[in-house]
């Protein structure tokens, strides 16, 4: 999925799938072709409780 653009690398935990996320970025696919918040800020904003 992140090599698709559909999910992001978490990289709390690993750094698997780092290269794969920033490769999509560059080239805009996925959640990348827009605005894209990444999850983890969403939630430190407090958007969820």
């Amino acid at each position: 999925m992140v090599a698709n653009g559909w999910a992001v690398a978490y990289r709390k935990y690993s750094v698997d799938y780092v290269a794969d996320e920033e490769r999509v970025k560059r080239a805009k696919l996925g959640v990348w072709s827009g605005s894209f918040e990444m999850p983890w800020e969403w939630r430190e904003r407090g958007a969820v409780h």
